[in-house]
């Protein structure tokens, strides 16, 4: 999924297991929803020998109230114990293995407990993990991932929603919306002749994409507002894994802010009430500048 040369190595010292000497141990930082976790763990299946140490893992434990209020800054060092995180990455350096905390996010607080054992690579992710002096001074290697931020808010969105259950965060102007109401279609242009496509979103979720024709009957086109309605009723949400739903939103979020969009997209409050005037106009519009009428 990730290949060694992408990040500028052909191969890792010590992958045949030989704990003897120092792994390799590589540093993935970046912001949040940035990516650190999945390229931690793409990295990791890449590479056989290798273990994964979360800075997550290390969450403080937080006073219930404080979290249902929240007043509790997860993005802050203060949140964390690093030190800790530290500590463990330097008894895996010498050889030996480590018990860490298994942090739920849905709860925000540990599980339980889990042994980490010696690879000959480490990978290290989290947002502080090269800020942080004694962990730094650790890694061989250092990786920071930048996202744009629409992506990133889209996929923060997205994930607050699936494991905490909130709904406060919001994009801006025609999305700006809690994400579980968030209803709307993207029209763009089709490779198709004489058609647009169809990307929709219903509460929050991605539906399978569809292609609009223009379709003619006995010489005479039918009618759009009938097409329409015919297609809509049929829309369902696509069942989606919270990584999918997440780039999926992180998609719409890029194409809808970026300077080169191509398409219109058109949003409203409900399946049950579809502004098909609306939804018709932004449909001819779209074909119109396609075919440069």
């Amino acid at each position: 999924m990730f290949p060694a040369h992408v990040l500028g190595w052909d191969q890792p010292k010590a992958v045949s297991g030989d704990l003897k000497s120092v792994p390799l141990v590589i540093g993935i930082a970046g912001g949040t929803c940035a990516g650190k976790s999945r390229l931690a763990e793409g990295l990791a299946a890449h590479y056989a020998n290798a273990a994964l140490l979360a800075m997550d893992s290390f969450y403080r434990q937080q006073p219930p109230e404080a979290i249902a209020a929240g007043t509790v800054d997860f993005a802050s060092p203060e949140a964390l114990d690093l030190d800790a995180m530290a500590a463990a990455l330097k008894s895996l350096r010498a050889g030996r293995a480590v018990e860490i905390p298994v942090y739920d996010r849905a709860v925000s607080r540990a599980a339980g407990r889990r042994t980490v054992s010696p690879h000959a690579v480490l990978l290290v992710e989290g947002l502080f993990v090269l800020e942080w002096p004694a962990i730094r001074e650790q890694l061989d290697l250092k990786v920071f991932i930048t996202v744009d931020g629409p992506v990133q808010r889209a996929r923060r969105q997205a994930r607050d929603l699936e494991l905490y259950h909130r709904s406060q965060a919001r994009l801006r102007d025609d999305l700006a919306r809690d994400v579980e109401r968030l209803n709307g279609v993207a029209i763009t242009p089709s490779l198709a002749q004489d058609a647009v496509d169809m990307w929709f979103v219903r509460d929050g979720l991605w539906c399978n994409p569809r292609r609009f024709g223009f379709e003619v009957h006995e010489g005479k086109p039918l009618s759009l507002d009938h097409q329409l309605r015919e297609m809509l009723a049929a829309v369902v949400p696509a069942k989606l894994t919270v990584r999918e739903r997440q780039e999926y939103l992180a998609l719409l979020a890029r194409w809808y802010y970026s300077t080169w969009r191509q398409g219109e997209w058109l949003s409203f409050e409900d399946y049950d009430e579809i502004p098909y005037r609306k939804l018709v106009n932004a449909v001819s519009r779209v074909a119109r500048r396609d075919s440069g009428i």
